[in-house]
């Protein structure tokens, strides 16, 4: 059996504080094994080299670039394990924050937990919204309303991270099809960068084309960079 590693070599290995490999294994974003009555976490180097090609950290064997959006985009992702759906999401929050946007994430609140303890301490203006609307037409005027004020208030940037299986308002995924049109012709009209995050796992394969059809930013872009 491979040895298992401390905290402080996982650290090292992924090239990040032990305060971050606290984090995400408390999140459940990167494989941890208690030990102990004291419950000392122990890491498996399998598990650290691929959180780390997920994550695209420097550490990785086969690290991968993030890619960068700009103020209209409108894009998706596509994922398949916790580290999938934090590989761009979490990072584009991180720098929202930083660079002092408005920013909105949409998830239930175990999902949003699972956020919260990943993103560093101050969350500063992170707003959390568990639903969106009842229907399409009601969810895109609600952000129309909810970015005027925004702007209203001083924001000059906003920033949207969206977890698709959780907008359970809608009645079919036709629905949300239509909500996520008629958001991208919103969103062209506002200083908006937007993630739309779908969990394979949750969806069939004619929704995950409806939702490819329905994000045409994707289409000049490589679209391996938005599977994970």
């Amino acid at each position: 059996m491979s040895e298992l590693l401390s905290t402080r070599d996982a650290a090292q290995l992924l090239g990040v504080s032990e305060a971050s490999v606290r984090r995400w294994s408390d999140a459940d974003l990167l494989p941890v094994q208690r030990l102990g009555r004291r419950g000392t976490r122990r890491f498996a180097e399998k598990d650290l080299r691929r959180f780390a090609r997920g994550q695209g950290d420097p550490a990785s064997e086969t690290p991968r670039a993030r890619p960068q959006l700009d103020v209209h985009d409108h894009l998706a992702t596509f994922y398949s394990s916790e580290s999938g759906r934090m590989r761009l999401s979490l990072p584009f929050l991180r720098a929202g924050l930083a660079e002092g946007d408005r920013c909105y994430l949409v998830g239930s609140d175990s999902m949003v937990g699972r956020y919260m303890k990943a993103l560093d301490a101050g969350t500063g203006d992170l707003v959390t919204r568990s639903s969106v609307g009842s229907s399409a037409r009601a969810a895109v005027a609600g952000w129309e309303e909810l970015w005027l004020d925004a702007l209203s208030t001083g924001f000059s940037g906003i920033r949207v991270v969206g977890e698709m299986a959780t907008y359970e308002g809608f009645s079919e995924v036709e629905e949300m099809l239509d909500y996520e049109i008629g958001y991208d012709s919103l969103s062209k009209r506002f200083p908006v960068r937007t993630l739309c995050q779908y969990d394979v796992r949750q969806f069939d394969g004619k929704a995950i084309l409806g939702a490819l059809q329905v994000h045409p930013d994707l289409f000049p872009r490589r679209i391996a960079d938005y599977l994970f």
